[in-house]
């Protein structure tokens, strides 16, 4: 029996492929695929699984690294391999498809390389053009592209980008990203009435601020800090709400922030989807290095500060949407109030409209991988 094996380990990953799950459900082609759920983000899964209504067919066994990539990337190929080996003794993998630019994403298309079994990138052709940043995102970025089958881009950039390193451009198919399919499902699923009234206030003044990435996690991060003090104090009519993470540096770093007690600062522990939904339906503006949050402000015509000095979502960008900020700063107090100042716009969505999963599914029938 034919079957096609979606790997996915992290939250942001799951969500961008929950419209590929509602596509195959939608056509009754749902028996057709296997979804393995690799544990990397196994206590945000739990939450979002029950709140999606869905059960991964298979999943691997837990294990914490404290961090280490290498063990990480170890554990991950070698514990693919195994369930791999166990499922071809019943099914014919056909295709193996993965979301994005993690370290499970990284390890499925090794596995998928090492078997000879065709590889589907979703989300494929980002970059930023610096090895370093974001830290191992991009490396994993390249790493994927060199055994991928089928590359299904977000953008024209993102083709651009492929051809660029020698990608025959028929096995790449732009189709917008699977993110913006997600805002456009949950938006219309997903009950955010209690959440916005949670939030204790009625108007568009929050500023959410998202730090995360690895080569964040030094002087950086409390150069943002500073910055985000005199912010609030320079702002006190605006709700500004930092939202922590489940890195050790992240979270005791913020946990000595928040002595500071500033009244109108909130240090948030990880939201749910529905929670992260209503607070981009009251925030004025974005400080973030996460790239998914980059391409779901432009869904609701938030204008983004990017923490990094350089970005693979680059179309936001030229748009005017984003602005990069290196320096956090005397450059993040200048480009803040740069935004603040800026007049309020109906922004065009560069990564897609809604419909990615759908052409994702189409191209997979009409070329028989289906």
């Amino acid at each position: 029996m034919d079957k096609k094996l979606v790997i996915f380990g992290t939250r942001p990953e799951f969500i961008k492929l929950y419209p590929l799950v509602e596509e195959v459900n939608l056509r009754g082609i749902r028996k057709d695929y296997l979804f393995l759920f690799t544990g990397q983000h196994q206590e945000l899964m739990l939450d979002l699984f029950d709140l999606l209504d869905f059960t991964p067919d298979l999943q691997l066994p837990v294990k914490k690294h404290e961090n280490s990539l290498s063990y990480s990337f170890a554990y991950l190929l070698h514990s693919l391999q195994e369930k791999v080996d166990q499922l071809k003794k019943e099914f014919t993998l056909t295709l193996i498809l993965a979301q994005g630019d993690t370290t499970t994403s990284a390890c499925a298309s090794l596995c998928a390389f090492f078997n000879q079994i065709p590889f589907a990138h979703i989300e494929a052709g980002l970059r930023t053009g610096n090895l370093n940043s974001p830290f191992p995102e991009e490396y994993f970025r390249k790493l994927i592209s060199l055994s991928t089958t089928l590359h299904f881009a977000l953008t024209p950039i993102a083709k651009s980008n492929l051809i660029a390193e020698s990608v025959p451009e028929k096995n790449i198919v732009i189709t917008g990203n699977t993110g913006v399919d997600a805002l456009r499902i949950l938006g219309s699923k997903l009950d955010t009435s209690e959440a916005l009234k949670n939030q204790n206030t009625d108007s568009k003044n929050t500023i959410l601020i998202t730090c995360h990435h690895r080569e964040n996690q030094n002087k950086h991060y409390e150069d943002l800090m500073q910055s985000v003090i005199q912010l609030t104090r320079e702002y006190p009519h605006f709700n500004f709400i930092w939202l922590s993470h489940k890195s050790p540096f992240i979270e005791n770093t913020l946990k000595e922030f928040a002595v500071n007690k500033l009244s109108n600062l909130s240090i948030k522990p990880a939201m749910s989807i529905v929670e992260m939904i209503a607070v981009y339906k009251r925030s004025l503006l974005i400080l973030t290095d996460s790239g998914g949050i980059q391409e779901e402000a432009v869904s609701f015509n938030i204008p983004v500060l990017v923490l990094r000095s350089c970005t693979e979502r680059i179309e936001s960008v030229d748009l005017g949407y984003s602005l990069l900020c290196e320096n956090l700063q005397e450059d993040l107090i200048e480009k803040f109030k740069i935004l603040i100042d800026r007049n309020r716009q109906d922004m065009h969505n560069p990564y897609g409209d809604g419909f990615a999963a759908k052409r994702i599914v189409d191209y997979l029938l009409q070329h028989g991988l289906n």
